[in-house]
């Protein structure tokens, strides 16, 4: 937000961090539930430092104010938005760009309702990315109706990996 307002509003550098931030705050929105604006405050004289504020049914809450489960989100959402400006600086739209993204308990925090959609959010989001997460939730394996799901298991003192389980659908949450 700093680098989109501060360039002149006509120069190249200006219009790419504008373009940025805008493509972040639209990821962000459609990932958020309820959430239906962001913006960026202005330095008061009771708070000098900016900050991020989101729009939800609640009026503007401030990040801090967010569940840890969105606050998550928001971390490695923007970390790999950043990640993919980085990687592909002259790209029209660096997200829809290829990536191999692995994420460890994609599940940490989310509520139910966000564990079976969250899959299916990234892969229409992130068209040309493969995600590799890990998931102690059978939310999110019952919901990813088209990944290759792998099955880790303890057996005595060693793991077994069943590369082909049956299908996940119907199994006991336990």
């Amino acid at each position: 937000d700093y680098s989109a307002k501060a360039s002149k509003s006509s120069s190249r550098i200006g219009q790419n961090a504008r373009k940025r931030r805008d493509q972040i705050i639209e990821v962000l929105i459609n990932l958020l539930p309820e959430v239906h604006d962001i913006r960026v405050t202005k330095p008061t004289e009771k708070n000098l430092k900016q900050k991020v504020e989101f729009k939800t049914p609640y009026g503007w809450v401030s990040l801090n104010g967010l569940s840890l489960g969105y606050r998550a989100m928001i971390t490695w959402m923007v970390d790999l938005a950043i990640r993919m400006f980085e990687r592909y600086p002259k790209s029209p739209n660096p997200l829809a760009e290829p990536a191999i993204v692995l994420v460890d308990e994609i599940d940490l925090h989310l509520h139910p309702k966000w564990q079976r959609t969250i899959m299916r959010y990234l892969s229409e989001r992130f068209v040309n990315t493969q995600f590799i997460v890990t998931a102690h939730s059978p939310l999110v394996v019952q919901a990813a109706t088209k990944a290759n799901i792998v099955l880790l298991r303890r057996e005595g003192d060693h793991v077994v990996i069943d590369n082909n389980p049956i299908s996940v659908l119907g199994w006991r949450t336990d």
